[in-house]
């Protein structure tokens, strides 16, 4: 798969008691410094949770640095009161690399620091850079193996075979994961989608065979998988003619695939002239609420949003119903929505009238007295406005067509 996006990997553990998620490499702190870290536990371990690193992000709060070769660590931090903007510094290779320097992205800035700080911070001391001695596991898996089942995927055998390093099967993993491969963590937060749109069919299959790849590399069972839903926007702009929510279906389609996951919607966040919307904060306040509810076992809160179950079809009206929706549903308007379309047999969609009762959301068109399909926001560019328990509902569609 290829990546225009960002990795968080959250929690950095060592000597964990039972609760916590151990480690396969040995983390020895050698020195603590600064300022919004915390080194806990003694000084020979490191006790904290919070975004360590991101494979690929335009905004970077902190970053990693990992070497094989000197055997450690280091992570430097940005304070919270930090709003410097600055490029990651993406790093590409043909193989595994042995070190890098990646960085916290904004998403994972928000999330963390949503988290309450009991989850974070043993006590109110506080620090920004470690140095940590890392024994660093071998290879358990080959990137080429995840990718036996996608031949359109073409890993590059040389340094001179890549044409474009963010397009490039493999390179962000060995360059910028690879190096990380055992640090003990809790699970992994991701936004990414955006390039894969054009080539949507294969991506569900894709995301679940990487995160199965990670999973069997770490070798600590299913780590807790977070991502986000690719955020609405005009793609016209740069990829020509196409339609993004059938990517955002198979991103759906991959959270009822991939074991311990969660699915963060955000219909309402996008921008029909930004790929990247400028709304990191609600990104990352939904990753939190997964990793909150899932991870860390807070009861009482909604962390998934509904999704589509089925549509049945009575004359010229749909009613569709719901999973995950025990709250009932609503839109920003009220009992209703104004983001649904049906069609008939010819295939056209027209808009409907859209009116919910409960769970349940009814659909009927003039223009079509037998309707076979609904579709709900199921465009490119589009700003949803149906909601379950304070959450976005993902666009969805009953039917099946190529278009």
């Amino acid at each position: 798969m290829t990546c225009m996006g960002g990795l968080s990997l959250y929690s950095c553990k060592d000597n964990a008691t039972d609760d916590m998620i151990q480690s396969n490499r040995q983390l020895k702190v050698v020195s603590v410094t600064g300022t919004t870290f915390k080194a806990a536990g003694g000084e020979n371990t490191i006790t904290v949770d919070h975004p360590i690193a991101s494979a690929y992000a335009n905004v970077d709060w902190a970053t990693v640095k990992a070497d094989k070769g000197t055997n450690s660590v280091l992570v430097t931090a940005a304070t919270n009161d930090s709003k410097q903007s600055r490029h990651a510094t993406v790093v590409v290779k043909s193989s595994p690399a042995d070190s890098v320097i990646v960085n916290i992205d904004q998403y994972g800035f928000v999330f963390s620091t949503s988290l309450p700080q009991s989850l974070l911070l043993s006590d109110k001391a506080q620090a920004q850079t470690y140095t940590m001695e890392v024994d660093i596991p071998p290879t358990v898996a080959s990137t080429a193996d995840w990718l036996k089942a996608f031949p359109a995927a073409k890993i590059p055998a040389t340094e001179a075979d890549i044409k474009s390093k963010n397009r490039t099967p493999t390179l962000l993993y060995n360059g910028m994961l690879h190096p990380l491969v055992g640090m003990a963590m809790r699970g992994a937060i991701w936004y990414q989608g955006e390039d894969n749109v054009p080539r949507y069919s294969t991506y569900a299959d894709m995301l679940t065979a990487m995160v199965g790849g990670w999973r069997s590399q770490w070798g600590i069972g299913d780590f807790p998988f977070y991502y986000c839903q690719i955020a609405p926007y005009d793609y016209s702009l740069v990829k020509g003619e196409v339609n993004s929510a059938f990517l955002r279906e198979q991103q759906a389609k991959a959270e009822m695939m991939i074991p311990h996951c969660g699915m963060a919607v955000l219909m309402d966040a996008g921008m029909d002239y930004g790929i990247h919307p400028r709304n990191k904060h609600v990104a990352g306040l939904r990753l939190a609420l997964l990793a909150l509810n899932d991870t860390y076992q807070i009861e009482g809160l909604n962390s998934k949003s509904a999704c589509f179950k089925e549509a049945t079809f009575n004359n010229d009206t749909v009613v569709v119903s719901f999973n995950r929706a025990d709250m009932w549903v609503y839109g920003t308007k009220g009992y209703v929505s104004e983001r649904f379309e049906v069609a008939g047999q010819d295939r056209v969609f027209h808009p409907a009238k859209a009116w919910i009762e409960r769970s349940k959301v009814y659909v009927k068109s003039d223009e079509v007295p037998h309707p076979v399909a609904v579709r709900y926001a199921f465009k490119d560019w589009v700003m949803g406005d149906l909601y379950s328990d304070g959450l976005p509902i993902s666009s969805f569609r009953s039917d099946n067509w190529d278009k």
